[in-house]
């Protein structure tokens, strides 16, 4: 199983496997575009934090890193609710961080919120990294566009 996760791995990864822990996640999003963003600095966690929680009132203060990084993985807006992304492992091979997501998205003809969601999650893992790459459950990588800190 991966840590973290208590779920099998749905694609290899590269290196050894990380414990990671979920920090948080949500649909509300001020990342318009498919975005990954890390943090290495409380300032970036804070700027981190205030764009995933920018849509809501009452940001929470990010735990103090010493010595970690948080990875963000953000969706990107979409039309309806019924989206999610959750991170099922990590892995580490020399400077890099390899992070696999499950992208979910509603079923054909379910019934969703009728609203503009933004998905996103954030996970804490132990170490500095040069560099982070996301794949998906297939093992392709998400395109990472847009502003911030991205990978």
């Amino acid at each position: 199983t991966l840590p973290g996760t208590g779920t099998p791995p749905a694609v290899s990864l590269p290196g050894a496997a990380v414990t990671f822990t979920e920090i948080a996640a949500g649909s509300q999003a001020t990342v318009t575009g498919l975005s990954v963003q890390t943090a290495r600095t409380d300032a970036e966690a804070r700027a981190l934090y205030a764009a995933a929680y920018g849509r809501q009132t009452g940001v929470p203060t990010p735990a103090a890193l010493n010595g970690s990084t948080l990875v963000g993985v953000f969706l990107g807006q979409r039309a309806t609710g019924g989206y999610s992304v959750k991170v099922t492992g990590a892995s580490v091979s020399g400077s890099t961080l390899t992070v696999a997501v499950q992208v979910r998205a509603p079923a054909a003809g379910s019934f969703t919120t009728q609203a503009i969601t933004s998905p996103w999650a954030i996970v804490r893992v132990p170490g500095s990294f040069s560099t982070v790459n996301v794949v998906d459950e297939t093992g392709q990588p998400l395109r990472a566009t847009g502003s911030g800190t991205n990978r």
